[in-house]
């Protein structure tokens, strides 16, 4: 049951009346007409300055977004700068219409991205890889021409490799040892499977088959050196390759480069290769002296070329982390492998899967600043935040008040090594000076035990 409310009863019966506000009174006598408007009596209604106040806070939080990138121009966005532009046609010269005006330009800016004037001096990595890629291939050229005169010479070589003898017709001592020279090498997309080893097939059933050992040392040892020509020179090197090898046998094999095996078994020739030519870029030859197994035309000569380019060449002990990011970004422009690595956590290049795993960040690296992005910038710093061992650096001197010497230097005893981190948040623009994606992120740390407590790039790479 509703509990009974007397003043409700009396209220109803008309016992009780409720006081009403008292409405304003003009001295002519006339009734007022309540409207909501602005300071301005001739300015917009409050209901219009609210209307384009919301959409004007819905296109701001989207430009804010974007944090530097360049943005689509939305209905929302449209519909905005639209009301605010009625309403500066409608009040010319109000205040409070010249306020959103002011937000609206503002949002309208960040809308278009945030650019940067890009200086030749950014773009000159571009040209000097470009040049040094051109003068090794002279040196290439040569090289090659060389050595397939030599290879042309020898007794037995086969130059015009398809088709292919039969093996099925033909005695293996007949062609067992003899050089021969393959077009078409396209590694590693063509790889397949067998027997527990890597191949690549050159040919066709109609034509028969070429099975290249890419498992064997020598194969390795080459192309070990086209890799460091790519990390060193330029990454720009066409899909197919010439390979030249030496026939050690005919085998029996599904040359499909799937995991399922539907094609019929072929038999071809197993070829032991011996060197890789990327047609008009670099050429390499397999070295058993050589520490790497292998090595390009000119790569000693190129590497003492390279090391004269070089403006920065170790890391400073008292890097910032923005100035640690500048040597790292320069350590890839200028093609620097070992200065690049030694601006990542130590504790990130300790195993071997962990170097390889550099390599590969180092690759797509330099495919980024190849095409993608010219310049990379701070576009924020959050602060420095103390992982383990202590502190931040204002609550320590905070604490500083309150404890004596001695408790801080026991306190310091037993403490863990200090390890501090920062995230900086950046801005990656291309050659026409506009932020080419969104901010990413890279965090670096130093731990006070580890080279003089100096920075090191922890996480967020590549980017």
């Amino acid at each position: 049951m509703r509990p009974f409310i007397p003043s409700l009863v009396l209220m109803l019966a008309g016992a009780v009346t409720l006081p009403t506000q008292a409405q304003p009174t003009p001295a002519n006598g006339e009734p007022t007409v309540r409207r909501k408007i602005s300071d301005n009596p001739d300015g917009p209604r409050k209901i219009e300055l609210d209307d384009a106040d919301y959409y004007l806070r819905q296109f701001e939080s989207y430009a804010k977004s974007l944090r530097g990138e360049k943005g689509d121009f939305t209905r929302g966005s449209r519909i905005a700068l639209q009301k605010v532009s009625d309403l500066r046609k409608k009040y010319p010269g109000d205040p409070q219409v010249e306020a959103l005006f002011v937000r609206a330009r503002a949002a309208a800016r960040l809308l278009q991205g945030v650019t940067l004037e890009i200086t030749p001096e950014m773009l000159a990595y571009r040209a000097l890889a470009k040049k040094n890629a051109e003068r090794l291939a002279g040196i290439s050229v040569k090289a090659w021409e060389s050595y397939l005169a030599e290879v042309s010479a020898t007794e037995g070589a086969i130059l015009d490799p398809l088709p292919a003898p039969d093996p099925e017709e033909i005695v293996m001592d007949e062609l067992q040892g003899r050089l021969v020279v393959l077009e078409g090498l396209r590694y590693p997309d063509d790889l397949f499977r067998e027997y527990g080893r890597q191949y690549i097939a050159i040919g066709k059933p109609s034509t028969g088959y070429y099975f290249v050992d890419v498992s064997s040392r020598p194969f390795v040892g080459a192309y070990e050196a086209v890799r460091r020509y790519e990390r060193r020179i330029s990454n720009d090197i066409p899909a197919e390759w010439i390979v030249v090898g030496e026939i050690v046998a005919a085998e029996l094999m599904v040359p499909d480069a799937g995991e399922v095996k539907i094609s019929a078994a072929q038999t071809g020739w197993l070829v032991r290769p011996r060197a890789i030519y990327v047609p008009g870029k670099v050429f390499a030859v397999a070295d058993e002296t050589h520490e790497e197994g292998g090595r390009f035309a000119g790569e000693a000569q190129m590497d003492e070329i390279l090391a004269e380019q070089y403006t920065v060449r170790s890391v400073p002990a008292d890097a910032t982390p923005q100035e640690l990011l500048d040597v790292f970004v320069t350590a890839i422009k200028e093609r620097n492998y070992e200065l690049y690595a030694d601006c990542i956590d130590p504790a990130d290049r300790q195993t071997v899967t962990q170097l390889e795993w550099l390599e590969r960040k180092y690759d797509i690296f330099q495919r980024r600043l190849a095409s993608d992005y010219v310049h990379v910038s701070v576009y924020k710093a959050d602060p420095v935040i103390v992982m383990q061992g202590g502190e931040s650096v204002s609550d320590e001197d905070l604490l500083a008040e309150f404890l004596d010497a001695d408790t801080r230097a026991r306190e310091a005893k037993h403490s863990l090594p200090r390890i501090e981190q920062q995230r900086l948040w950046l801005h990656l623009y291309d050659e026409t000076g506009k932020v080419r994606e969104a901010p990413k992120g890279l965090t670096v740390r130093r731990q006070a035990d580890v080279n003089n407590n100096r920075w090191y790039i922890y996480r967020g790479f590549p980017f």
